[in-house]
């Protein structure tokens, strides 16, 4: 059985997640895999949830 995507993402952790979810505001059109190990994903911090909410990175840069 072949699944075709847009975009791949492999690993599951922070920086993983954090990415899927930052492809996924951004291209919402896409289709998106994320590739991990574990059956249960475990986040063990809260930075990818902080790093979803921030908008442009241009608009978050200070003067």
């Amino acid at each position: 059985m072949e699944r075709h995507y847009d975009i791949v993402i492999v690993g599951g952790g922070p920086a993983g997640v954090a990415t899927a979810l930052s492809a996924q505001s951004t291209y919402p059109g896409k289709k998106i895999a994320l590739i991990r190990r574990e059956d249960i994903a475990m986040i063990p911090c809260g930075i990818p949830y902080i790093l979803h909410t921030l908008a442009r990175v241009e608009d978050d840069i200070l003067p």
